[in-house]
């Protein structure tokens, strides 16, 4: 199975980021990757975590809006041009990046496409190598 992500929408205002993170933390949820988007009067919090389903169920029972998403987890050379590389293969098979960021201090991609199935299949096919959601943990 591909890593599954959160995505949390936050009101724009002071103290939301902490309302949203330590009721996680207190459940003892391990944060893996976080992204946060913003416009003014909100954001779009994205969590890779430990354990989705728990992390989403605290999420609600605190009121939150919440969803999880499938994204590819890509290892990629900690070189100039890796991201590119992605990129072109990706175009090639003119599939859209929605968004994407790095995982936590690593050489890992996370990112979510309009067709996971077929940009894991192009990337895996380029050589690159798509991490399950179990091989996660070990990073």
């Amino acid at each position: 199975m591909n890593p599954r992500q959160i995505s949390v929408f936050l009101e724009n205002r002071s103290g939301r980021l902490k309302e949203a993170l330590e009721p996680l933390a207190a459940a003892n949820i391990n944060l893996r990757a976080i992204s946060i988007a913003d416009t003014t009067d909100f954001g779009i919090l994205r969590l890779l975590v430990d354990n989705s389903d728990q992390a989403v169920q605290i999420l609600k029972d605190a009121g939150f809006t919440c969803t999880i998403n499938e994204v590819l987890a890509v290892e990629i050379a900690n070189v100039p041009g890796s991201l590119a590389q992605v990129v072109r293969i990706l175009a090639a098979e003119n599939i859209n990046i929605n968004y994407l960021y790095p995982f936590s201090y690593s050489s890992l991609l996370l990112l979510q496409t309009c067709n996971n199935t077929r940009a894991k299949q192009a990337l895996t096919a380029a050589g690159f190598t798509v991490l399950a959601e179990t091989a996660l943990g070990k990073m």
